[in-house]
């Protein structure tokens, strides 16, 4: 009987760890979403204030877009890696 009592501690020793290390993943996780988000202001708001007068627009344009593309896959990844964890949880 005492020996069943102490599994069952262990375990749920385990399993406490085990959801602590997934709620830090997850907190880093959207750390990291706000950090790329800053990034993108900051990247984009460098981008319009270095620029010459005489700069083809376009050129600027696919900059911009391809800056923008970037931070949305990688935003996107963050999120569908905490949708992956938050199912692993539940079930």
């Amino acid at each position: 009987m005492s020996s069943t009592n102490n599994i069952n501690n262990i375990n749920t020793t385990i399993v406490h760890k085990e959801l602590d290390l997934i709620k830090f993943c997850i907190s880093r996780m959207a750390k990291n979403s706000f950090y790329l988000k800053r990034w993108y202001i900051s990247l984009i708001a460098v981008i319009l204030a270095l620029l010459p007068k005489q700069v083809d627009t376009v050129i600027v344009g696919i900059i911009l877009f391809v800056i923008t593309i970037c931070i949305w896959y990688l935003n996107a990844f963050f999120y569908m890696l905490k949708s992956y964890i938050g199912n692993y949880i539940i079930g």
